[in-house]
């Protein structure tokens, strides 16, 4: 007797919750799931936009985002852990709300503060910036054509650093985008053609759409046949060798001026050049 009074309870019980489901979906347990998932979603996205607009600022100025160490294991004297945490500590004291309680209830390993998530969120940013700037190429009414115009650099940690520009027009008024700095271990023409073809497919450009391609006249960017611009003819025919105009006006006068203070000045500007490039303290 006890056992079907506690079976019949049982079933109205199931009954009961299944009519409150149909008329309440709301309160259905897949339905609180996704809506609790869906909260702690938006809240992390509100969390790592205030990050994200800390690191878009920091790249809008051009200021570095942490010196030698910015993570809880320096055992340094200072207390100075970079500009973006004291940026991030800014915020919180103006009153973000939501990173300060993320900040301070977080876990360790769930900050998106260390100097992984920044980098990582930093090539999020770049991604996002090349897939804008491949969108206004592709949107062009007179077909995804555009220019190119590269040149090798040394950075600040003594590492060769391939500069890549694309070049195009929109209604009529040309526009100059840095795509990327493409590392360089050599700086061969060979080397640096492969390196222009990899950063244009990756970004998602045709190297058979490129029309012209500006470089300076050293031998390994303008060699007949193993130059960066002869490399790069292989991959796309039509994409015309330009001479860097500025670098041409330079040449010029240097052989052309007769005058002897414009030697002198020209002379103490490539000193000057010389001395910030290799002098072992950099300003």
């Amino acid at each position: 007797m006890h056992a079907t009074t506690d079976y019949h309870q049982s079933s109205m019980a199931k009954l009961e919750a299944f009519r409150t489901a149909h008329l309440e979906p709301s309160s259905r347990i897949d339905a609180t799931l996704t809506s609790e998932n869906q909260e702690i979603i938006q809240r992390n996205r509100q969390i790592l936009m205030s990050i994200i607009k800390s690191l878009v600022f920091f790249g809008r100025q051009g200021i570095a985002l942490r010196g030698h160490r910015d993570d809880d294991t320096d055992k340094g004297s200072s207390t100075n852990k970079g500009n973006f945490k004291k940026l991030l500590n800014f915020r919180v004291d103006a009153g973000d709300s939501i990173l300060e309680k993320h900040l301070n209830s977080c876990k360790k390993n769930a900050t998106y503060t260390s100097k992984t998530s920044q980098n990582h969120l930093l090539l999020c940013l770049k991604n996002y910036i090349q897939n804008k700037i491949v969108s206004e190429v592709r949107a062009l009414d007179i077909g995804p054509y555009y220019g190119i115009q590269c040149d090798e650099v040394t950075d600040s940690s003594n590492w060769k650093q391939l500069g890549l520009v694309i070049r195009y027009t929109v209604h009529g008024h040309p526009k100059e985008r840095l795509l990327e700095f493409k590392e360089c271990e050599t700086i061969t023409g060979v080397e640096i053609a492969s390196k222009l073809i990899e950063s244009l497919s990756n970004a998602g450009l045709d190297t058979q759409l490129c029309r012209s391609q500006t470089m300076d006249g050293t031998g390994n960017m303008s060699g007949k046949y193993s130059g960066c611009a002869a490399k790069f003819r292989e991959h796309s025919p039509k994409a015309v060798y330009y001479y860097c105009s500025s670098h041409d006006w330079n040449l010029v006068l240097c052989k052309s001026s007769k005058v002897k203070e414009i030697h002198i000045m020209l002379d103490a500007l490539k000193q000057l050049g010389i001395f910030f490039r290799y002098s072992p303290k950099r300003f």
